[in-house]
């Protein structure tokens, strides 16, 4: 291979490139906090869970959680459980817009030049850019809210006595507090080219 497209600035710089795939794996985290919440709610044995998560995608993944939660878990859960998936929604949204969109050749200072199509109209584009500081932000809110997830699909496997046993070790895990709600990556409120 002659050299690396990013060696020339094509996809943007390095610091750049890394903030992106900091999104990426963020939400990784984040969709495997949708599964271990998942695995905690509906009681079921993991390779048996395992199987339903690659059968589902997301929106049937959280509507499936959103329904069981409501018939088996208390008041305090189910309004952690709705959080959760209101925040993951939007970590979601913005994870697509950094991975889904094209990365223009044009560099811009301090971060990325992207375009993306619409899903009703794919021949129209809309060219916008967003600094790797904002990227920055974006992956570590993901990682927030995947955190809050992990946290709280252990409050629920512990049970209303919100305890955990390590050997003779009692572990107090109660309903972890929400983080702050991610902001929503749009078009309307990142920089336009």
């Amino acid at each position: 291979m002659p050299g690396k497209p990013w060696e020339h600035n094509y996809f943007g710089s390095p610091e750049d490139l890394n903030a992106a795939g900091a999104v990426i794996a963020a939400w990784n985290s984040c969709e495997f906090a949708l599964h271990q919440l998942l695995f905690r709610v509906l009681k079921v044995d993991w390779k048996l869970m395992a199987r339903i998560f690659n059968l589902l995608g997301n929106e049937a993944r959280e509507e499936l959680l959103r329904l069981h939660s409501r018939e088996v878990l208390c008041s305090e859960e189910l309004e952690a459980v709705e959080t959760f998936l209101e925040f993951q929604r939007i970590c979601r949204e913005n994870r697509n817009l950094v991975a889904h969109a094209t990365y223009n050749s044009n560099s811009v200072e301090g971060g990325v030049s992207l375009s993306r199509s619409s899903r009703r109209d794919r021949l129209t584009t809309q060219s916008f850019s967003i600094s790797t500081k904002e990227m920055w932000e974006v992956a570590q809110a993901t990682y927030d809210v995947s955190q809050f997830g992990s946290t709280l699909a252990m409050a629920i496997w512990a049970g209303p006595g919100r305890t955990l046993f390590a050997g003779e070790r009692r572990i107090p895990t109660p309903i972890p507090q929400a983080p702050n709600k991610p902001r929503r990556i749009t078009t309307e409120n990142i920089r336009h080219e």
